[in-house]
């Protein structure tokens, strides 16, 4: 789900840099009313990266029909990720695990809250553009 917004502060030393920062995941916001906000840390090692971020997911209520309404939902997830950096891209992979979860009783999850599910396992991938890297 696109886009992503993060801002880390990186301390590098002579082998390893160590970071950490935030992420707005602005995802369908202006239409489909959901979004998150992590907290990230991470190290980086030559083009190998090592991340975890704590966060917490939303998607507002919705309107099935005139009557009918959904929602809101929302989660709270550690994401574990290993990633390549690639000049100025990179790739990462890893899992997220769920803290807890808030729905509305005597409704059906969204689609999205399991969206990357595969064996009761959520998984991620994510691609992003490095700016302002030396």
């Amino acid at each position: 789900m696109l886009p992503k917004f993060e801002y880390l502060r990186i301390h590098q030393t002579k082998k390893i840099n160590f970071y950490y920062g935030g992420s707005l995941g602005i995802h369908g916001a202006f239409v489909t009313g959901y979004g998150s906000l992590s907290a990230i840390t991470g190290i980086e090692y030559k083009k190998l990266d090592f991340n975890t971020s704590i966060s917490h997911f939303k998607s507002l209520k919705a309107k099935i029909d005139e009557t009918e309404s959904i929602g809101p939902f929302s989660q709270n997830l550690i994401n574990l990720k290993v990633g390549l950096r690639i000049n100025k891209f990179r790739i990462r992979i890893g899992t997220s695990i769920l803290l807890n979860e808030n729905a509305p009783l005597n409704q059906d999850r969204i689609p999205l809250l399991d969206l990357g599910k595969i064996a009761d396992k959520l998984w991620l991938i994510e691609f992003q553009t490095i700016l302002n890297r030396n």
